[in-house]
């Protein structure tokens, strides 16, 4: 199973960046809107007012995914949440340079909720880049019109959902796209318990996105789940 660093509540800038780097996790999400001008500048806002161009990020000092590119130096596998893209530039060719760069660098994720953004990237056909939907409580109508969009490498799924009538949810995300990974996602300012551990493993999650990724590690390497005894 997977276990990917969610990083929504750590202080954005190299420092913390590094130390994340640095814990042992194999994957890290982070979270990018992209500027008026095509940059994708980090941030967990999904409607950031501060930032309408690329420059005035700079002077606030925020880092560019480029920026994170450069520190990261291919240690970790990446997984970018795009939170906001313009629609001119979704439409432009700078945006398809700059998914391109991204293709090249091997081995990166991107989620959104943004389904006319994810289409636009399954029907290009980058192949080393795997995409995935993001579902959260307030998207459940994703259910009734999955069949009319295209295949996806994963879903993030909310753990609000998970958790719903007993997991029947999740049955019907794995009915609907049984090749899709599925990855549980919890709001990184909550905090994880073991029973929400123990629902995620025991539904068949794939993955989990965290804020506390030690504390997921060791409880999914208990003994108990080698039993495969089940919650209910």
């Amino acid at each position: 199973m997977e276990i990917i660093y969610h990083t929504a509540d750590i202080t954005k800038d190299a420092e913390n960046l590094n130390t994340v780097l640095n814990s042992g996790v194999k994957t890290v999400e982070i979270d990018f809107v992209m500027t008026e001008d095509g940059v994708p500048v980090w941030t967990h806002e999904l409607f950031p007012t501060i930032i309408s161009h690329s420059t005035d990020a700079y002077k606030k000092g925020q880092l560019t995914l480029f920026d994170v590119l450069d520190i990261n130096n291919h240690r970790c596998k990446l997984m970018l949440d795009l939170k906001y893209i313009p629609r001119h530039v979704l439409y432009s060719s700078k945006f398809f340079e700059l998914i391109e760069k991204l293709n090249a660098y091997d081995e990166f994720q991107i989620q959104s909720l943004d389904l006319t953004f994810l289409t636009r990237l399954k029907e290009a056909k980058f192949s080393n880049i795997e995409i995935g939907l993001i579902i959260n409580v307030l998207t459940k109508w994703y259910i009734t019109t999955f069949k009319k969009l295209p295949n996806f490498d994963f879903m993030s799924i909310s753990s609000e959902l998970w958790e719903k009538d007993n997991g029947s949810y999740i049955e019907k995300c794995n009915a609907i796209d049984p090749n899709a990974k599925k990855y549980a996602w919890t709001w990184a300012t909550r905090v994880e318990n073991e029973y929400k551990i123990d629902t995620f493993i025991n539904k068949g999650a794939d993955g989990i996105i965290t804020g506390t990724p030690d504390y997921v590690k060791k409880l999914a390497n208990r003994d108990i789940y080698s039993r495969k005894i089940s919650l209910n």
